[in-house]
């Protein structure tokens, strides 16, 4: 039952090391790593040769060109031969029992995805991630709804290990340049007809950096408005009815997000990405309601109810 964990890389030689010894040193051996190198300009591409001329499961996937995080990662998902697939970020590592742990959390209880806890490594300050309210299994419909509330059954990539089918035909979105791994996650996730299962047993150090793009800066930048991108393809992807209410509550939570942060940005930022904003308006004053009503968290009930009363407050 080999296990195929796919990796981009891409400027992150201080950090490789460990990362990919914290895979060969695993307790379950049956693997192969594919390390996709996007074309950095550091020694990354050194040192991925390098570990692969010491252990035959490894393998490096040279891209000609720097492409970008969704397509390196499609490259790998193409060419990985496993039975059970996991992705990783490069600059991050596994815990010793990561495979070993996540393989028998998934075929002990005969679902399709299992989904494990996390520490994070913010410069050697390492946490583990609580979650709160968490059930062992979830059923298809169970879990839809749960991801799509934004409530445990987290968006990232990492962390999980998926049957190789339920990725058949599931893919990073390459238009994208921000979000596009919860766009890939939400898809595996509505593929995911046995259901999956959780533990918050963490196998995975999630590596915060300083100088991480997804953690450079906390103001207003023209690529969250990917986050309209996000929600279309979710919208999309989903066929079942059903989920007409979550559905709502992911939009309303995920516009009313990007929302603030719009209006703290300068007036430039404002006045340039002016139609965005009311794009994402429109849209909540069309499910606040349901977002009310349907909401699993009572933050995000809480957050609706102050929209329509401010909303309801401007029409008269």
């Amino acid at each position: 039952m080999t296990i195929s964990i796919v990796a981009p890389v891409y400027n992150v030689a201080p950090y490789l090391d460990q990362f990919i010894s914290s895979i060969t040193n695993q307790t379950y051996s049956d693997f192969e790593l594919l390390l996709v190198t996007d074309k950095p300009t550091d020694a990354s591409v050194e040192i991925c040769q390098h570990y692969a001329r010491e252990d035959q499961r490894i393998r490096v996937l040279e891209q000609s060109t720097n492409m970008g995080v969704a397509k390196a990662r499609n490259r790998g998902l193409q060419e990985a031969q496993g039975d059970y697939l996991m992705l990783a970020d490069s600059d991050d590592y596994l815990a010793p029992c990561a495979l070993q742990d996540s393989l028998n959390l998934l075929t002990d209880s005969q679902t399709d995805i299992a989904y494990c806890g996390y520490w994070t490594d913010r410069d050697g300050d390492i946490r583990q991630k609580r979650f709160r309210f968490f059930k062992g299994r979830y059923s298809h419909n169970q879990a839809v709804t749960e991801h799509l509330n934004l409530h445990t059954l987290y968006g990232y990539p990492w962390g999980k290990l998926f049957r190789r089918e339920v990725l058949e035909d599931v893919w990073n979105p390459e238009d994208m340049s921000y979000g596009e791994d919860g766009v890939f996650s939400y898809r595996a996730l509505y593929n995911a007809e046995r259901g999956v299962a959780f533990t918050d047993k963490p196998i995975y150090y999630y590596r915060i950096r300083r100088d991480s793009l997804t953690q450079h800066g906390q103001g207003f930048r023209e690529r969250d408005l990917e986050i309209l991108k996000q929600v279309q393809y979710v919208r999309e992807w989903t066929k079942d009815e059903s989920f007409a209410h979550p559905l709502n509550v992911f939009e309303f939570i995920s516009y009313t997000g990007m929302m603030q942060k719009y209006l703290a940005a300068d007036a430039t930022v404002r006045n340039e990405f002016t139609e965005e904003f009311m794009t994402m308006k429109t849209a909540c004053d069309s499910t606040w309601k349901s977002c009310l009503l349907h909401a699993k968290n009572p933050a995000f009930r809480l957050r609706a109810l102050r929209y329509g009363l401010r909303r309801l407050e401007s029409l008269r």
